[in-house]
Protein backbone atom coordinates (compact mmCIF):
# COMPACT_ATOMS: atom_id res chain seq x y z
CA UNK A 1 0.00 0.00 0.00
CA UNK A 2 1.11 3.55 -0.67
CA UNK A 3 0.21 6.87 0.87
CA UNK A 4 -0.35 9.64 -1.65
CA UNK A 5 0.83 12.92 -0.18
CA UNK A 6 0.62 16.39 -1.64
CA UNK A 7 2.30 18.11 1.31
CA UNK A 8 5.86 19.36 0.90
CA UNK A 9 6.91 18.02 4.33
CA UNK A 10 6.01 15.33 6.81
CA UNK A 11 6.64 15.89 10.51
CA UNK A 12 7.25 12.74 12.54
CA UNK A 13 7.47 12.80 16.31
CA UNK A 14 8.90 9.61 17.73
CA UNK A 15 10.14 6.68 15.69
CA UNK A 16 9.56 6.05 12.01
CA UNK A 17 10.33 2.54 10.78
CA UNK A 18 11.21 2.18 7.11
CA UNK A 19 11.94 -1.00 5.23
CA UNK A 20 13.37 -0.63 1.77
CA UNK A 21 14.99 2.49 0.37
CA UNK A 22 14.38 6.12 1.20
CA UNK A 23 14.79 7.95 -2.08
CA UNK A 24 14.97 11.61 -2.97
CA UNK A 25 17.40 14.22 -4.11
CA UNK A 26 18.45 15.73 -0.77
CA UNK A 27 17.81 15.34 2.94
CA UNK A 28 18.56 17.52 5.94
CA UNK A 29 18.42 16.31 9.52
CA UNK A 30 18.36 19.19 12.01
CA UNK A 31 18.59 19.18 15.79
CA UNK A 32 18.77 22.10 18.21
CA UNK A 33 21.11 20.31 20.60
CA UNK A 34 24.25 18.15 20.47
CA UNK A 35 22.51 14.84 19.81
CA UNK A 36 23.46 12.79 16.75
CA UNK A 37 21.76 13.76 13.52
CA UNK A 38 22.55 10.42 11.90
CA UNK A 39 23.37 7.09 13.49
CA UNK A 40 24.27 3.98 11.52
CA UNK A 41 23.72 0.97 13.78
CA UNK A 42 24.54 -2.64 12.95
CA UNK A 43 23.09 -5.33 15.20
CA UNK A 44 24.55 -8.39 13.49
CA UNK A 45 26.64 -10.74 15.63
CA UNK A 46 29.11 -11.95 13.01
CA UNK A 47 32.69 -10.81 12.45
CA UNK A 48 31.93 -9.02 9.18
CA UNK A 49 32.04 -5.27 8.65
CA UNK A 50 29.19 -3.29 10.09
CA UNK A 51 27.94 -0.65 10.15
CA UNK A 52 29.11 0.55 6.77
CA UNK A 53 28.72 3.87 4.99
CA UNK A 54 29.01 3.84 1.19
CA UNK A 55 29.58 6.98 -0.85
CA UNK A 56 28.82 5.90 -4.42
CA UNK A 57 29.65 7.92 -7.51
CA UNK A 58 27.71 6.16 -10.27
CA UNK A 59 28.92 7.99 -13.36
CA UNK A 60 27.90 7.08 -16.90
CA UNK A 61 31.31 8.32 -18.06
CA UNK A 62 33.92 7.90 -15.32
CA UNK A 63 37.20 9.66 -16.05
CA UNK A 64 40.63 10.01 -14.51
CA UNK A 65 40.62 13.02 -12.19
CA UNK A 66 36.97 12.67 -11.14
CA UNK A 67 36.33 13.21 -7.44
CA UNK A 68 34.74 10.01 -6.12
CA UNK A 69 33.43 11.59 -2.95
CA UNK A 70 34.07 14.07 -0.18
CA UNK A 71 33.22 14.45 3.48
CA UNK A 72 33.17 18.12 4.53
CA UNK A 73 33.47 19.56 8.02
CA UNK A 74 31.64 22.89 8.12
CA UNK A 75 30.94 25.39 10.87
CA UNK A 76 30.37 29.11 11.27
CA UNK A 77 33.37 31.38 11.69
CA UNK A 78 33.21 34.30 14.13
CA UNK A 79 31.49 36.45 11.48
CA UNK A 80 28.68 33.90 11.22
CA UNK A 81 29.77 32.74 7.76
CA UNK A 82 29.43 29.03 7.06
CA UNK A 83 33.00 27.88 6.42
CA UNK A 84 34.57 24.59 5.35
CA UNK A 85 37.20 23.86 7.99
CA UNK A 86 38.34 20.58 6.49
CA UNK A 87 37.47 17.69 4.26
CA UNK A 88 38.44 14.20 3.25
CA UNK A 89 38.41 13.69 -0.51
CA UNK A 90 38.94 10.67 -2.78
CA UNK A 91 40.13 11.52 -6.31
CA UNK A 92 40.15 8.88 -9.04
CA UNK A 93 43.64 8.92 -10.57
CA UNK A 94 43.06 6.01 -12.94
CA UNK A 95 39.65 4.45 -13.67
CA UNK A 96 40.97 1.80 -16.09
CA UNK A 97 39.39 -1.58 -15.28
CA UNK A 98 41.86 -3.73 -13.38
CA UNK A 99 44.35 -0.96 -12.66
CA UNK A 100 42.27 1.56 -10.70
CA UNK A 101 44.20 4.10 -8.60
CA UNK A 102 42.93 6.68 -6.14
CA UNK A 103 44.34 9.52 -4.03
CA UNK A 104 42.91 10.06 -0.55
CA UNK A 105 43.52 13.62 0.62
CA UNK A 106 42.82 15.08 4.07
CA UNK A 107 42.72 18.87 3.98
CA UNK A 108 42.22 21.47 6.71
CA UNK A 109 42.01 25.24 6.78
CA UNK A 110 45.04 27.30 7.78
CA UNK A 111 44.99 31.11 7.76
CA UNK A 112 41.76 31.05 5.73
CA UNK A 113 42.97 28.64 3.02
CA UNK A 114 42.23 24.93 2.65
CA UNK A 115 45.53 23.03 2.44
CA UNK A 116 46.45 19.39 2.01
CA UNK A 117 47.73 17.87 5.28
CA UNK A 118 47.83 14.13 4.60
CA UNK A 119 47.80 12.58 1.14
CA UNK A 120 47.85 8.88 0.26
CA UNK A 121 48.20 7.98 -3.42
CA UNK A 122 49.39 5.30 -5.78
CA UNK A 123 52.67 6.87 -6.86
CA UNK A 124 54.06 8.46 -3.74
CA UNK A 125 52.43 6.33 -1.07
CA UNK A 126 52.00 8.45 2.05
CA UNK A 127 52.81 12.15 2.30
CA UNK A 128 52.36 14.23 5.41
CA UNK A 129 52.22 17.94 4.75
CA UNK A 130 52.18 19.89 7.99
CA UNK A 131 52.79 23.48 8.89
CA UNK A 132 54.52 24.59 12.04
CA UNK A 133 52.63 23.13 15.01
CA UNK A 134 50.84 25.67 17.17
CA UNK A 135 51.30 23.57 20.28
CA UNK A 136 54.26 21.43 21.39
CA UNK A 137 53.69 17.70 20.89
Amino acid sequence: DEIDLTATAIDVNGTMDVSGALTGTTATFTTADNSSQLTLKSTDADSSIGPRLDLIRDSASPADGDIAGQIRFQADNDAGTETTFGHIRATLDDVSDGSEDVTLDIQTILAGTIRSRVKINYGDGFKRQLSRPRFPC
